[in-house]
């Protein structure tokens, strides 16, 4: 059944290659992909005013909590299961990126990534939340199965890991003390909360990629 997806789509590239560059400025741009839904989470929760951070039942950082665990586990996966060669290095096509060359295709990480911030977007305001999944799905994961960067199964999965983790970090209790040490260091030191936070939501709307090239620097200059 993949391998006939992944048949089709490569006849569409070669006969419309008007639609596939849309596709792939669309695949390669960050600011449409990640900074689309930072835009839409940061709205859902504008109404939090000056305490961002420490009100809606820590939402914010429940959902940064979130990403950052699901996305280790989707990388521990990518590692520790049997490699799963991308759909283009069986087609032959020049769309993937010097990034995606190598890494094993399941599970998506960008699906894991983006279905974690739309079910933390859902949970907090469910019609910006169905625009975020509607985004997530037409504009960042089907074009990476357009394009073979990956399997149908591979996004599916990613979906599942994404938005499962997220649910279940945001919808269970809070650590003890979590809501006062939050909202202690929101009052007391705003400046550097709020340029971590920045940081923190450049680096997600990058899918992570600089902060995991620095990580691959580092580990080849100590082997």
């Amino acid at each position: 059944m993949e391998a006939a997806v992944a048949t089709f789509f490569s006849a569409i590239r070669e006969t419309a290659p008007g639609f596939t560059s849309a596709v792939i400025y669309l695949s390669n741009s960050y600011l449409l992909k990640g900074g689309v839904l930072m835009a839409l989470l940061l709205f859902s929760a504008a109404p939090a005013r000056r305490k961002f951070f420490s009100s809606h039942n820590l939402h914010i950082v429940r959902t940064g909590g979130a990403i950052f665990i699901a996305m280790f586990i989707a990388r521990m996966l990518q590692l520790t299961l049997p490699q799963r060669d991308r759909p283009f290095a069986t087609q032959g096509n020049d769309y993937a990126d010097a990034y995606s060359v190598g890494m094993s295709a399941f599970p998506s990480d960008h699906a894991v990534l983006m279905t974690a911030i739309a079910t933390a977007i859902f949970i907090r305001n469910r019609v910006i939340g169905v625009i975020a999944f509607g985004w997530t799905v037409a504009a960042i994961l089907a074009p990476r199965v357009y394009l073979g960067l990956h399997h149908p199964t591979d996004i599916l999965a990613g979906m599942v890991i994404g938005g499962g983790i997220t649910w279940a970090i945001i919808r269970a209790p809070a650590p003890p003390g979590l809501q006062t040490w939050v909202e202690t260091l929101e009052i007391k030191h705003p400046a550097p909360l709020y340029f971590l936070a920045f940081l923190f939501a450049l680096e997600t709307a990058r899918n992570f990629e600089d902060a995991r090239a620095g990580v691959r620097m580092v580990l080849d200059m100590i082997a």
